[in-house]
């Protein structure tokens, strides 16, 4: 009896198409071969570090002075600590490293450097005798670094102090140069012994400690742990949607984009999401005083007073942008933070000066967060948090367009427009940006609403409602951000489309279309200008009217340009990039998985299988054409509109950041291509349908089941890197 129960239930689990279940298994499988293979390599770790990346050097002192660290806080578990050291001129010269005690006297370990060439710049570890911990709670001890070069052009890894802007530093927080403030920070990593080696298995309960610190009270190491159970569920779910789709179908999709991206919202460290740090300032400023900030320079600092001291107790500046800069790891430095908060009492209201990353940008996607902002209360931390739970329910709203678009142009298919949604709701990067504070999540969920919109008045008809839809959405989305501009060819041509099909039926919605669009323009102006510093202002439309004045002036160069991002470079082209192939850096790895501030990079075969199943896809996307012409055919127009979606994208991000001259390193980032995510998976579960039926829901069954494993491998690399 309990055998058949056991049985009954399986069934209920796994239901559906067996050949569903069948190659999502496979694929899981493999996948967490890969994965298990991941998690229990031995590979070197650190115990900790000051949170300072070498970012800049330290030099010109003379022989026999000697540079000592600030204060350092090393976890007793500590056997050798780590500085940077290099040389200008005629090379490195010999140098002694000492490690002190509290007490500046106490000796704790020594090395002796001997020179090296010029261009030798790397780490030089102090082994310690045994450490003896204070009273804290995480078995730590205070300890400072200090170096005397014996001889000229010694130079010091580090960073200037104290790194966030509108801050002054203090003599608490910077090296000292015989006994004098240097105004700089030295780069110092705690390892254990030579030679030792862990798993991420074996350290995972370490990480999840330190993940838990500087986040809202009720977030401890249980959260995490759930996760480690929710996140396999989820694909779980997400494939038996696929096996199985019925009424639940929607729910699930939403289910599924929310836990992914709140995942993130609770697992990324405070700010450690491209130019979080600038717009959660945005919202704080808008939530506080009800202005914008700043369009241009002024006296003001871009962060509040309050921001500025959960910044640097986290050592923001010095840290990101690198995966050699970890987060305070000792639960003294969170119990510091809030001691500092009680005496300081921080202002909130404060900031609002002139940011790189939001100046252009109206206030509407930051209007969306202060509700959450004012209701999660609290300190910044908790602020934080309730502002990225936001940027989930966009990515449920973006997951949702999927699935609806999906169903509209493959109505028979329920299994496709599932995958649709639920490719959208587990993709890596994009499910990580929907747990940060980021207003590309705005724009993003904007530009899938217009386009599902847009489709269901192809399939349908432009109805009353659908117009005042999409003339809103037509003001909305560039109000979120200008990208969404870019959308706007594809529109066009679909209600043209819909106005010829529909000729006297389709007045009425086109009439809506026009009104609400003129309506909500005014709006949108009003709420600019209700919510603006009086003073010079800029905007971003500007920056959008030079990039298609780009691209109008310079059509071919701009072509060019955008050719050689995706394709090997022809004779006689001029030289953009100095990689042979700038798409596999922007599109494949920023694209898919450079976590952080494109700091933790997913593993090299990782990247390798992504690019092979991307190339699979192109191939079977070119076969559906022919295979499938006439239905192609049926659905010219739709097609059409989402081809012109993902090219509108990539060609108004190229004519933005296009340059005559060859450049290193592409200024583009795979996340600008996120407002064509809805066309993307749509196009890619169109193609499915080239295969007969019975394989094609298979294959969409695998590559969702792919999703979900490379959304845990994510995770597990965002948390060895940045606390492992």
């Amino acid at each position: 009896m309990p055998s058949s129960r056991l049985a009954r239930a399986a069934r209920r689990v796994f239901a559906g198409d067996p050949r569903v279940w069948a190659v999502a298994g496979v694929v899981a499988a493999v996948g967490l071969v890969l994965f298990g293979g991941y998690l229990l390599k031995p590979r070197g770790y650190v115990v900790g570090s000051d949170g300072i990346r070498p970012r800049s050097v330290l030099g010109g002192f003379h022989a026999g002075a000697v540079v000592c660290t600030d204060r350092l806080l090393v976890a007793v578990a500590t056997r050798r600590l780590e500085v940077e050291l290099g040389g200008s001129g005629a090379g490195r010269p010999p140098a002694l490293v000492s490690v002190l005690g509290a007490d500046r006297r106490t000796l704790l370990g020594r090395t002796r450097v001997p020179a090296a060439p010029a261009d030798a710049f790397a780490g030089v570890p102090v082994n310690l005798r045994p450490l003896v911990a204070d009273s804290g709670p995480d078995r730590a001890t205070v300890a400072y670094a200090c170096i005397t070069p014996h001889g000229h052009g010694l130079t010091i890894g580090g960073m200037a102090a104290p790194g966030v802007p509108g801050t002054s530093p203090t003599t608490s927080d910077q090296a000292t140069i015989d006994g004098r403030p240097a105004g700089f920070r030295v780069t110092a990593v705690y390892r254990p012994a030579a030679g030792a080696r862990e798993s991420i298995v074996s350290r995972f309960s370490e990480m999840l400690r330190r993940a838990a610190l500087f986040r809202p009270g009720f977030v401890g190491p249980w959260l995490y742990w759930l996760l480690v159970v929710i996140l396999p569920l989820g694909g779980l779910l997400a494939v038996r949607a696929v096996a199985s789709p019925g009424r639940r179908t929607t729910l699930v999709v939403i289910v599924v984009a929310l836990v992914s991206a709140a995942s993130w919202a609770v697992l990324t460290v405070a700010w450690d999401a491209p130019d979080e740090s600038e717009h959660f300032a945005y919202v704080e400023h808008l939530a506080t005083t009800g202005h914008r900030v700043a369009q241009v320079p002024d006296s003001r600092p871009a962060y509040s007073s309050a921001q500025i001291l959960a910044l640097n107790a986290l050592h923001h500046d010095a840290r990101i942008e690198g995966a050699d800069g970890k987060a305070p790891a000792l639960r003294q430095d969170a119990s510091t933070y809030r001691r500092e908060v009680r005496l300081e009492r921080p202002s909130r209201a404060d900031g609002g000066g002139y940011a790189e990353s939001t100046h252009l940008h109206s206030p509407a996607y930051y209007l969306l967060n202060v509700p959450a902002y004012d209701l999660a209360g609290g300190s910044e931390f908790a602020r934080l948090l309730g502002a990225r739970l936001v940027s989930s329910l966009l990515l449920a709203a973006i997951a949702l367009c999927a699935w609806g678009t999906a169903r509209e142009l493959l109505p028979g298919r329920p299994e496709l427009a599932a995958a649709a949604g639920l490719l959208v709701a587990l993709q890596p990067m994009l499910s990580f940006l929907g747990g940060a504070v980021n207003n590309d999540m705005g724009v993003n969920a904007a530009a899938a609403a217009l386009i599902y919109c847009t489709i269901r008045g192809l399939r349908r008809g432009l109805t009353l409602g659908l117009g005042l839809a999409i003339g809103a959405l037509l003001v909305l989305a560039p109000l979120m951000k200008s990208t969404g501009f870019a959308l706007y060819p594809a529109v066009c041509v679909g209600l043209a489309v819909m106005v010829f099909r529909g000729r006297r039926a389709a007045a009425p919605g086109l009439a809506a279309a026009l009104a609400s669009f003129a309506a909500l323009s005014l709006a949108g102006r009003a709420l600019k200008s209700a919510v603006a510093v009086p003073g010079p202002s800029s905007s971003g439309t500007a920056l959008v009217s030079s990039a298609a004045g780009t691209a109008l002036d310079h059509p071919i160069a701009v072509g060019v340009y955008l050719w050689e991002m995706f394709l090997p470079r022809l004779p006689g082209m001029a030289r953009h990039w100095s990689q042979s192939w700038p798409f596999y850096d922007v599109y494949v790895e920023r694209g898919f998985g450079a976590f952080g501030w494109y700091a933790y990079l997913l593993p090299a075969h990782a990247f390798a299988v992504i690019l092979a199943v991307m190339a699979s896809l192109l191939g079977l996307g070119l076969f559906a054409l022919v295979a499938r012409r006439r239905a192609v055919w049926r659905l010219r127009w739709e097609t059409a509109v989402l081809v012109l979606a993902i090219l509108g994208v990539l060609g108004g991000v190229a004519a933005a950041y296009y340059a005559n001259y060859p450049r290193p390193v592409p200024a583009e980032q795979g996340r600008y291509a996120f407002p064509a995510a809805v066309a993307i998976a749509t196009l890619v579960v169109a193609s499915l349908a080239a295969l007969p039926r019975r394989w094609s829901a298979a294959a969409a069954g695998g590559l969702v089941a792919g999703m979900a494993t490379l959304a845990l491998l994510a995770r597990t690399v965002y948390l060895s890197g940045a606390f492992g």
